[in-house]
């Protein structure tokens, strides 16, 4: 059994437009190229892998490996195309030949080829060669991230003779710090939750994300290094998990605005507001309010209460705000119903004419709908209630007579328990 050995050889450059961009993405391609010798007694071999693109020069490399060499050979290059430089055609033509002695032994002539119309990384190869184009570009950031999940970075890393790493830096470190591989990065990216990493629990502001390839230069007996573009993220904090939403929401009258109950997971912090916003589902105008507004009433730590609203089913979204303005997330949108009350209360009455001047007379009420007990107030009555004075509302069930003293016009209000008249 043969032990396989390898040769690393030093990685050259090609740069196809201006300097590199720091803090951004440079289209910069990392080229690793393993040649394979099938046996001792190679005749011929060939493999040369060119990359031509639109308005810019192009790049092209023959490789060899020869008897006296190890039984692989890793060579690196460096090529770097602006995205304005896309599509680029990527050829490859590999050829090889044993000595007619070696009994048995291959001959083989492949070509491969590729059209990329935007930076990717691919893997190509023919006979005895292997190419691996790995884009150093990250992906471009888009929008906040929240420090309370996973924090992923989809970017396969696969190298034959290379290592790698990733590694961050907060805004406040002067020194890159490693992600663990195995549980925060494998060879298909970096993904990790932000309480997993004791540094950036709680972490707020700029976090700069890299990963580093490194390999040996056995030329050189020295470790070559190139590092991806640096991808710049905002992390900031995360809003309260929505843990329940009141419901059903039944208006107190059938004419009256309603009113809807969120519960959340934590309390605000010193100087953090809620950010309301709901929207009418299917068309209308978004309403917005904030945990500071009369129309929202705390009514514990973690539950608020938004009164006033219409019937109808909103779809809702939330944020919190620091006293700086620095938001924290947007939720994900759920939704709530408000729904009028039925039925509706109605109310009779009528006037009950005394028989003789002995006798007295009242007006017979009854009432349906809304919600009992249901009250009546006559002739626009009053009482003092805790020093405030009130309507003065006299409860009755039934058909119920109410009695009558005095001659003349009388004024009957029927209300029920929310004070709701019939509308």
């Amino acid at each position: 059994m043969n032990i396989l050995q390898k040769t690393i050889y030093i990685l050259t450059l090609a740069a196809f437009f201006a300097a590199p961009v720091i803090y951004g993405q440079t289209g910069k391609i990392l080229i690793e190229t393993k040649l394979t010798r099938y046996g001792p007694d190679l005749k011929s071999n060939t493999y040369s892998v060119n990359i031509s693109a639109t308005g810019a020069p192009a790049f092209g490399k023959a490789y060899n490996i020869n008897n006296n060499d190890d039984d692989e050979k890793i060579f690196y290059d460096l090529v770097q195309y602006d995205q304005t430089k896309y599509p680029l055609k990527i050829v490859i033509n590999g050829s090889n030949v044993v000595k007619p002695t070696q009994l048995g032994g291959p001959e083989c002539n492949q070509k491969d080829q590729a059209t990329l119309v935007a930076p990717k990384s691919v893997a190509m190869g023919a006979c005895h060669g292997r190419t691996t184009f790995l884009l150093l570009d990250l992906p471009e950031p888009s929008g906040l991230i929240g420090n309370c999940g996973n924090f992923t970075i989809q970017k396969q890393v696969q190298l034959s003779g290379a290592g790698y790493s990733w590694q961050y830096k907060k805004s406040t470190d002067t020194q890159w710090k490693y992600f663990n591989y195995g549980t925060q990065y494998t060879e298909n990216g970096l993904n990790f939750n932000f309480k997993d990493v004791p540094d950036l629990k709680d972490y707020t502001g700029n976090l700069f994300i890299k990963f580093v390839v490194d390999y040996e230069n056995l030329n050189t007996s020295k470790i070559e290094i190139y590092e991806s573009d640096i991808a710049t993220y905002n992390i900031i904090s995360c809003s309260p998990k929505l843990e329940a939403t009141s419901d059903p929401n039944i208006t107190a009258c059938n004419y009256s605005n309603g009113e809807v109950t969120f519960t959340f997971s934590r309390p605000l912090e010193t100087g953090e507001k809620y950010l309301f916003n709901r929207v009418p589902v299917g068309n209308g105008n978004p309403s917005s309010a904030t945990s500071d507004d009369s129309e929202v009433e705390k009514i514990s730590a973690l539950s608020y209460k938004w009164k006033n609203i219409a019937p109808g089913k909103y779809d809702f979204k939330y944020q919190t705000q620091f006293g700086n303005n620095t938001p924290s997330t947007v939720s994900t949108v759920t939704n709530f119903t408000i729904t009028s009350r039925t039925p509706a209360l109605t109310f009779k009455a009528a006037d009950v004419q005394p028989e003789c001047s002995t006798d007295k007379g009242g007006i017979l009420i009854s009432a349906e709908g809304g919600m009992p007990p249901y009250y009546y107030i006559l002739d626009d009555e009053t009482e003092i209630v805790n020093n405030i004075t009130v309507p003065k509302r006299i409860p009755f069930s039934g058909s119920y007579l109410i009695p009558i003293t005095t001659d003349g016009k009388h004024k009957v209000i029927v209300v029920d328990s929310f004070n709701c008249i019939e509308k």
